[in-house]
């Protein structure tokens, strides 16, 4: 049976590894909508049907807003942070 120390240091390493696949995920996601906005460009939205309550302007500042996010969604102290425990405890 595993001490509490054990069990909180292994299932805190799971998660944090899960934690790090997931912003990779994410990172990669926010580049294809960045890309694909950027190959079709803002002529394909000509005729759209905006649902009531949503509109173009929406649409493109969403874009925007995840065009400037950085490269990474977690401060250089986070990423240092869960980097270092999965080196030391992997």
């Amino acid at each position: 049976m595993a001490t509490p120390g054990e069990y909180l240091v292994h299932h805190t390493v799971e998660d944090v590894n899960q934690i790090k696949d997931d912003l990779a995920e994410i990172h990669d996601l926010i580049d294809q909508v960045g890309q694909r906005f950027e190959a079709l460009g803002v002529g394909a939205l000509a005729g759209f049907p905006w649902p009531e309550g949503y509109t173009q302007a929406d649409f493109e500042a969403l874009a925007a807003v995840l065009a400037a996010l950085p490269d990474s969604v977690v401060t250089t102290s986070s990423r240092n942070a869960i980097f270092k425990l999965i080196a030391a405890l992997q």
